[in-house]
């Protein structure tokens, strides 16, 4: 081995297998030794994203099997408690979710191939014209989601993850504080004021504005991470960064690998290999938006089966993320952090009352183009699925969202046996679809 190699310990879930006869035993995590010389040193997100991912694991299975035969999990003692707690409150969250799964009645790759070659999703006649191919699996009432949970379509395509509010306030804070190094347009704001009205891009290599068509010539760091301020900034955020893309480990580990890849090939260009390493994220850019409304758009530069991360801060109410042709409306209080498909699904966010900072981060289709690394397919429920005995969707009715009130906002699921699912009857519920499947076998 080279002395400039990097040696990593990453344990991810193994590729899927599953018997009915083993499905009371979880498999023990492959831990994989991976050669790190093509990719970038995340020394801090990498170690975050195997704890987390074991901890997902572990109360994964403890929601639908005996706590006695749950795997232990063995904490590197380098890990921060502080990172260590958060991630105990992110896997619970994360387990709530992929338990709550609503369904749609849409297939993703056919409703992609409706698209156009670069939708922007800002042509209200095109929109139109869609949606009367693909009208809101839910009807015409809105659905809104408060709790956690994932969107998946027929085919068990996860389009989404919801995570409200799993952010505490501290790391908020954090965040917040951090952020306003950043710009004069963010930073320069009143003194009783958080955040001034702004938005700016950010990436330790990619296309800059005039180039990004082209697909040529060299990737660029964006100027504002070249100033005192952006270098303060990637100190400050950086134990932030490396938590919240641990996250995409757990939702979508083919991209969080994906974004690997592409960082360590950013960083053999010696002009950006010092910005790399500083960069905490596997995802290749980021937006830092400041007390905006976003009109409803599709995130035409990325891919269709890329997963954005977004995540809300600051002090505010009343604001909403929403998904327009599903009729969905997501929670978008401070702290929530949701990941999902931003070229597939077109969005918008709402008002809010007060002051609000979105962090959302993203992969550049055109820097992945350029090195040519191929994109990964959908995240299928299944991957989780195999791993702990719960019914598979053919196993399954689809399931439609309860509401409650006027306001229909999600409380639970309606699961096989018709009976309401919500909150602690989770884990009752999958433990019968488990028993249900080996007593079929």
């Amino acid at each position: 081995m080279q002395a400039d190699e990097c040696i990593l310990f990453f344990a991810i879930l193994a590729p899927p297998t599953f018997s009915p006869a083993s499905a009371s035993q979880l498999p023990e995590p492959a831990i994989h030794l991976i050669k790190m010389s093509n990719l970038s040193p995340m020394p801090l997100t990498d170690q975050i994203a195997g704890v987390l991912e074991l901890m997902f694991r572990r109360k994964l299975h403890l929601a639908t099997h005996a706590a006695h035969s749950a795997p232990s999990i063995e904490v590197p003692p380098s890990m921060p408690s502080a990172l260590l707690l958060k991630c105990n409150g992110i896997a619970d969250a994360l387990v709530k979710a992929i338990l709550n799964p609503v369904r749609l009645q849409w297939d993703i790759d056919r409703y992609c191939d409706s698209l156009s070659i670069q939708p922007t999703g800002q042509n209200e006649v095109l929109e139109a014209e869609l949606e009367w191919k693909w009208p809101p699996p839910f009807g015409e009432s809105e659905i809104r989601i408060d709790q956690p949970a994932t969107l998946v379509d027929m085919h068990g395509c996860i389009l989404a993850w919801i995570l409200p509010r799993v952010l505490i306030p501290d790391r908020q804070t954090k965040m917040l504080q951090a952020t306003r190094a950043l710009h004069p347009a963010i930073a320069a704001s009143k003194p009783s004021s958080i955040t001034a009205t702004g938005s700016l891009c950010l990436s330790p290599g990619w296309f800059q504005q005039v180039r990004e068509h082209m697909e040529s010539g060299r990737l660029e760091t964006s100027a504002s991470l070249k100033l005192e301020g952006g270098r303060s900034w990637l100190h400050d955020i950086h134990d932030s960064s490396a938590l919240l893309g641990a996250i995409l480990a757990v939702v979508h580990p083919t991209l969080y690998a994906t974004g690997r890849q592409c960082l360590g090939l950013i960083q053999q260009d010696p002009e950006l290999r010092e910005m790399v390493l500083n960069w905490s994220l596997p995802f290749n850019a980021l937006q830092v938006i400041a007390n905006r409304e976003t009109p409803f758009h599709r995130d035409s530069k990325t891919r269709y089966t890329f997963y954005d991360l977004l995540a809300m801060l600051g002090n505010y109410t009343c604001a909403w993320l929403k998904f327009p042709a599903m009729r969905v409306a997501i929670d978008y209080s401070p702290g929530t952090v949701i990941a999902f498909c931003g070229k597939a699904i077109r969005h918008g966010i709402t008002r809010a009352d007060g002051e609000r900072l979105v962090y959302a981060y993203f992969m550049r289709e055109g820097v992945q183009n350029r090195l040519g690394i191929p994109a990964p397919h959908w995240m299928q429920a299944s991957y989780y699925a195999s791993h702990i005995g719960m019914c598979t969707v053919h196993h399954r009715r689809d399931i439609m969202p309860k509401t409650d009130g006027d306001e229909n906002t999600m409380q639970g699921m309606e699961t096989v046996d018709g009976s309401f699912v919500g909150g602690t009857n989770l884990a009752e519920v999958m433990a019968k679809c488990m028993e249900s499947r080996i007593s079929e076998s």
